[in-house]
């Protein structure tokens, strides 16, 4: 449903990225039963187990692909004429039988992303760009011009669309974050993490530890 709260896309993509791909196994051949955030605690990874013993299945085995499959629903929606682009990985989004969005790049590994509009013949109508409200330095250009932006919204461009024109977007690249849980679980609980876009990389160790366990520090390249 859409509600114009371009966050909610946000926590999405962060979910997708580090809470439905952590639980999975590399090769994709199975999921964790057990997979809790390392910000709020030791993060051990339990497989799941054989519910029906004998048959090797488990209901995380449907829920895992399903929650994949899910996200790519939100890459992007229509909203009546228009279209929104939430996610930003490559894509090649057949809009309508007149339109198309093909989306390249790296993204989450990589921050740049291109946008190219291909519509059968030249078509007004608005796109929609999520910019991320923890990216504060996102940059966006429409053919070759900046376009100013704003995190935590979306932006709109109306304009008569013709094939080649193309949208590029630059997130900032990488930041530490800090997760301050509730009261009545400090001071254990309190740590960092070090993210690049949406991708948690490392957390720090408690703060409050004795120093010889603090010695863990982040590091990030840009």
């Amino acid at each position: 449903r859409m509600t114009g709260d371009s966050t909610i896309a946000d926590q999405i993509e962060r979910s997708v990225y580090n809470g439905v791909l952590g639980e999975m196994v590399p090769d994709g051949s199975w999921w964790m039963h057990l997979n809790p955030s390392p910000l709020c605690a030791a993060a051990p990874k339990k497989r799941a187990g054989d519910q029906i013993p004998g048959y090797g299945e488990d209901c995380c085995l449907a829920q895992g692909p399903e929650a994949l499959a899910t996200g790519a629903l939100a890459a992007a929606m229509k909203e009546g004429p228009n279209v929104v682009v939430n996610l930003y990985e490559a894509a090649d989004i057949a809009v309508d039988s007149g339109l198309q969005l093909v989306i390249t790049g790296e993204y989450p590994d990589e921050g740049a992303v291109k946008i190219a509009v291909k519509p059968a013949r030249p078509r007004e109508f608005t796109l929609k760009l999520r910019i991320p409200a923890w990216s504060k330095n996102t940059t966006l250009l429409l053919n070759g011009e900046p376009i100013s932006v704003t995190p935590g919204t979306y932006r709109p461009i109306n304009r008569l669309w013709k094939d080649g024109d193309v949208a590029r977007r630059h997130p900032c690249s990488g930041r530490i974050e800090a997760h301050r849980p509730p009261p009545r679980s400090r001071p254990a609980r309190s740590r960092l993490a070090s993210r690049r876009h949406r991708q948690a990389l490392r957390q720090s160790e408690d703060r409050h530890a004795p120093a010889a366990r603090r010695r863990h520090q982040t590091s990030l390249s840009a």
